[in-house]
């Protein structure tokens, strides 16, 4: 069995901080997550120093609060961050569907986009969930991102079913909020999805398991 990819997300306070969370996490994870809406205050600016500081394969997101985010400036200075983040050619910028209905974000060969949809009070129907994933593919989407909370341990099958019936051309990240959601983090991946999350960072995203104690468990299901 291959170890999944598995994506150890960064967030903090303030850019310095960030900055060396950056240098520390990179030395060990292949892949993160650049949370750059927890940093207070960020500017257009800033954005020059994170992407020099970016030495591995990073999304770059800046997750806007009705989405989960903590970014607390305007909308559109938002929108010019994302902008300058495609821009500056991270390997891959999250943008929520909903920001894409509204705002047109010029897309680069250089920069891989991951379209994310996020609901925060339930598990969709499956075939609400399929429309989901068509509208971002349709939107120019490299990558589907859809978190959603799981209130029955029953939820889990539709976004298991994401990517259990995805096309082969298709990149999906299909993932359950909240404690009963849990295994869909462990399985996902396992089972067609293109990648898990992980933090250290538990008062920014409790739910998320630290990236040794994940690579344990996948490290356990491959030895069994």
């Amino acid at each position: 069995m291959k170890i999944p990819k598995i994506a150890v997300v960064i967030a903090g306070n303030k850019l310095e901080s960030f900055l060396k969370k950056m240098d520390r996490i990179q030395q060990e994870a292949d892949l993160v997550e650049l949370r750059v809406d927890s940093i207070r205050n960020l500017k257009v600016k800033d954005i020059e120093k994170i992407k020099q500081k970016a030495g591995k394969t990073a999304i770059f997101t800046c997750r806007k609060k009705s989405e989960g985010g903590y970014f607390s400036g305007t909308e559109g200075e938002r929108i010019d961050i994302l902008r300058k983040a495609v821009d500056l050619k991270f390997s891959f910028v999250d943008i929520e569907l909903s920001t894409l209905r509204k705002y047109k974000i010029k897309k680069n060969k250089n920069t891989k986009l991951i379209v994310s949809y996020h609901n925060f009070k339930k598990t969709p129907h499956s075939l609400f969930l399929e429309k989901i994933v068509n509208e971002a593919y349709e939107l120019g989407t490299d990558v589907v991102k859809i978190a959603v909370m799981v209130k029955r341990f029953e939820d889990n099958k539709n976004i298991l079913a994401l990517v259990l019936n995805k096309q082969p051309e298709q990149e999906i990240i299909a993932l359950g909020m909240g404690a009963k959601g849990r295994i869909t983090r462990v399985l996902s991946p396992l089972l067609g999805g293109y990648l898990t999350f992980s933090s250290y960072e538990k008062n920014f995203f409790p739910d998320l398991t630290s990236p040794r104690k994940l690579e344990k468990i996948y490290q356990k299901l491959r030895d069994y």
